[in-house]
């Protein structure tokens, strides 16, 4: 089988290496800060911390029974709500890392994010960035006609970076 087309070497990364090049902590991310807190919680399934005071020496059972189903509903919520852990500072700051590190404009950046909302934002941080006049940037999304999709193909304008950014 033969297909027409062009293969690209992709380097693959995760959010730990971003920061880390960035050198901002764990905390400027708060998908990081959901992953320490579950980690905390299977260390330490019965929510005792062994440095803080117990939770029945500071409320009645009731309360911390209810406190924790809170707490647990919270974090529920806070996983399906990608609006909340989605770094989008880190994404765009780690762009133009790239972009000012790297000047062979032949390199691209493709970046999948879930839905058209997280898609736009980061589109519009992008236009509003100090490389914006440098960046040609290429959103993908069902709702966006075959004939705009496939502009993403073209290579990006003499003298801009291309940037993709896709749903997966």
């Amino acid at each position: 089988v033969s297909i027409p087309g062009t293969l690209f070497k992709v380097a693959e990364y995760y959010l730990e290496d971003a920061l880390r090049w960035l050198r901002m902590p764990n905390e400027a991310a708060t998908a990081m800060n959901l992953i320490e807190q579950r980690k905390d919680e299977k260390e330490n399934p019965d929510g005792n911390n062994n440095d803080a005071p117990s939770a029945s020496a500071a409320s009645p059972n009731a309360a911390a029974s209810d406190y924790e189903k809170m707490k647990s509903a919270a974090l529920t919520q806070l996983s399906k709500d990608d609006e909340m852990t989605i770094p989008y500072d880190v994404i765009t700051n780690l762009i133009e890392m790239f972009h000012s590190q790297s000047k062979d404009f032949g390199e691209a950046v493709l970046i999948f994010l879930p839905g058209w909302q997280q898609i736009s934002r980061i589109g519009d941080m992008l236009r509003r960035s100090r490389y914006s006049k440098e960046l040609s940037v290429f959103m993908l999304h069902s709702s966006i006609s075959a004939s705009q999709q496939a502009r993403v193909f073209n290579p990006a304008p003499r003298g801009f970076r291309k940037i993709v950014l896709a749903t997966n």
